[in-house]
């Protein structure tokens, strides 16, 4: 059965990178798919255990995001550390000759050799696979199909794991998709489009703003009618607000995260 290691940074693609951990290991059988090269022992020498975990390893997937790049106040790069978690994992499995699958997700660009250190040179030169979450149905099965391709057939389940919410193919799924993301992080596949949460929002404030704009022009002046769409306005701001709050929350948990960085 083959082994597969998903390489990532968790305030990067955390929340993604648990979705399609949750679909490939159906897809491939429990322990054999890893996302974490974690749980070391107190004292341990982390380099050893990250090679050690990348024993028998088929194949690993860097997942790529628009923040895995990331810099500290300096502006040095995370990956120019050479105790860096994700440098340590791709690095380690480019030296091995293990196959490297680098997935863009969403926006994300693969880094020019310039930006990368000399041990991650050759992730520059791998054909990278791109991933949009608004579309994750399609996208997760597109990606199996080319593992299947790749290192062959796991263990096919009948259906995706309830846990792991399928992305939206289109407008008639919308509420299905990216259930485990906080709203204001969630997309939406519309007729061929991506559709973000905040695209919604706005264009629901906009017409909010003209009713109140109609209602006060119009000949009657129903001040009845306009005062209930100003009302309406302060509400979807208060929304708004409160969902953005959200939105800060969880990328601040997820930045405080105990386990190891990555």
């Amino acid at each position: 059965m083959p082994k597969i290691v998903l390489s990532y940074r968790r305030n990067d693609t955390r929340l993604v990178t648990d979705r399609i951990y949750e679909h490939l290991e159906a897809r491939y059988g429990p322990g054999n798919v890893f996302m974490d090269t974690g749980g070391i022992p107190i004292g341990a020498d982390f380099r050893k255990h990250i090679r050690q975990s990348l024993d028998n390893c088929d194949i690993l997937i860097a997942v790529i995001g628009p923040n895995w790049l990331q810099t500290d106040s300096s502006g040095k790069s995370r990956l120019q550390e050479k105790s860096d978690w994700v440098r340590l994992e791709i690095g380690t499995a480019l030296q091995r000759d293990i196959p490297v699958i680098p997935l863009l997700i969403d926006d994300a660009r693969l880094p020019k050799g310039e930006d990368l250190p000399e041990d991650l040179q050759g992730l520059e030169f791998k054909y990278a696979a791109r991933f949009d979450s608004g579309d994750f149905k399609n996208q997760i099965r597109k990606l199996i199909a080319g593992l299947d391709e790749l290192i062959g057939p796991g263990e096919p389940t009948p259906s995706p794991p309830p846990s792991a919410a399928p992305g939206l193919s289109g407008a008639a799924d919308a509420g299905q998709g990216n259930a485990s993301l906080p709203l204001g992080e969630r997309s939406w596949q519309v007729g061929g489009r991506k559709v973000t949460f905040w695209d919604i929002y706005f264009a629901v404030l906009v017409l909010l703003m003209l009713a109140v704009f109609i209602a006060e022009s119009s000949s009657s002046r129903n001040n009845s009618s306009a005062g209930i769409f100003i009302l309406g306005i302060f509400m979807w701001l208060a929304f708004g607000v409160v969902t953005g709050i959200e939105r800060a929350f969880h990328k601040w948990r997820r930045s405080r995260s105990t386990t190891p960085p990555r």
